[in-house]
């Protein structure tokens, strides 16, 4: 079984795209105009002019990270491609800027939502389950501190009395 614990919910979600086969990633290879509704990569290289209309932007780093939006044209000149988008973004894009491409199929915050919900349906069946008996009070101490190596409480149980000889 693959080691999950650690992964960022980016490389989560970069997984499922590759798998499915409905991803690139890359990033800008200059500033964007003004107008806040272009990207420039001189490294995407699939298709030519109009491929990419339809398709989902999500930002990965720079002053739009974690911005969707979507591409509505597409051009490639001087070994260069620039996708257009829209709405605009709230900063125009960088040298450097990094991004996902998307199939239009595959709109990332749905994705980003179905993560959500695994995580919400293995929560108390994946964690490693551990037990810590540190807590224990003699019925007049009501408030503990949660240590900080507890990342979830699944259960608190208490012994209401005990019978000994």
């Amino acid at each position: 079984m693959p080691v999950i614990q650690g992964r960022t919910r980016e490389q989560l979600r970069q997984h499922i795209g590759y798998a499915l086969g409905a991803l690139y990633v890359s990033s800008a290879s200059e500033d964007g105009d003004a107008d806040k509704k272009d990207i420039i990569d001189n490294t995407l290289v699939l298709g030519g002019a109009d491929n990419h209309i339809g398709k989902w932007l999500r930002f990965t780093s720079g002053s739009n990270d974690s911005e969707i939006r979507r591409v509505t044209d597409s051009a490639v000149a001087s070994d260069k491609t620039t996708l257009e988008f829209l709405p605009a973004t709230s900063a125009a894009t960088a040298d450097g800027d990094t991004y996902e491409l998307w199939h239009w199929d595959y709109n990332p915050s749905v994705v980003d939502d179905f993560i959500n919900q695994t995580i919400i349906s293995a929560t108390g069946n994946a964690y490693d389950p551990i037990e810590n008996i540190e807590l224990h009070g003699d019925g007049k101490q009501v408030r503990f501190d949660i240590p900080s190596n507890i990342s979830m409480i699944s259960k608190i149980e208490y012994r209401e009395k005990v019978t000994f000889t």
